[in-house]
């Protein structure tokens, strides 16, 4: 028998479980999302575990753990990295992998969880490509960007968009919610969610 989808998620507490690669070549610079997430975690205690990630095979463990029963209340799997349609760079050398690759990755196991893809407009892709991710994965949603991004300004957009998830158990809320207060620079960045309707 085939399980029922729905558009809620299992928890109204989600914490995150951030897998972020490398901004920069220069080790001297400090980028990070890890500073935001210890922000959303002081004012609005929201759990997170931020894991570095700087080849392929690091990508695949950290996935795979993500999917962990224990890591069940991260609900929001939130991959920072660099990206273009379809995919994110990972490494110094920029090694692609692919929405699918992950997908296969992730496999089924993705029930009731988030993953949103903070990465230069990696969800600029077919509705179809992005139904098939979240059939194979079993995702209540997946969420990203179909621009080229600011950091300052896509991390600051995360930041909103996180504390909108804790504030709801359905996913079409959060997304009337993230139009009806941050329109403008959603737009801008080209935001989007995409769930089972």
């Amino acid at each position: 028998m085939a399980a029922i989808r729905t558009v809620k998620s299992f928890t109204r507490e989600k914490g995150i479980f951030c897998i972020e690669g490398s901004w920069e070549k220069d080790h001297r610079d400090k980028k990070s999302v890890i500073k935001v997430l210890e922000f959303l975690e002081c004012i609005e205690d929201v759990k997170s575990i931020t894991k570095q990630c700087h080849n392929p095979l690091t990508l695949k463990e950290l996935l795979s753990d993500s999917m962990l029963t224990k890591y069940s209340k991260y609900a929001i799997i939130y991959l920072a990295f660099h990206g273009s349609p379809g995919e994110i760079f990972v490494g110094k050398r920029n090694q692609t992998v692919t929405l699918d690759e992950i997908a296969d990755i992730i496999g089924n196991k993705a029930n009731g969880k988030i993953i949103h893809f903070g990465c230069c407009s990696t969800l600029d892709m077919d509705g179809w490509a992005i139904r098939r991710f979240l059939k194979k994965t079993n995702a209540l949603a997946v969420s990203g960007y179909t621009e080229d991004i600011d950091f300052l300004q896509s991390t600051a957009f995360d930041l909103l968009y996180f504390q909108q998830c804790q504030r709801t158990y359905d996913i079409r809320v959060i997304k009337k919610n993230m139009r009806a207060y941050h329109n403008k620079l959603g737009k801008e960045l080209g935001f989007v969610i995409h769930y089972w309707k």
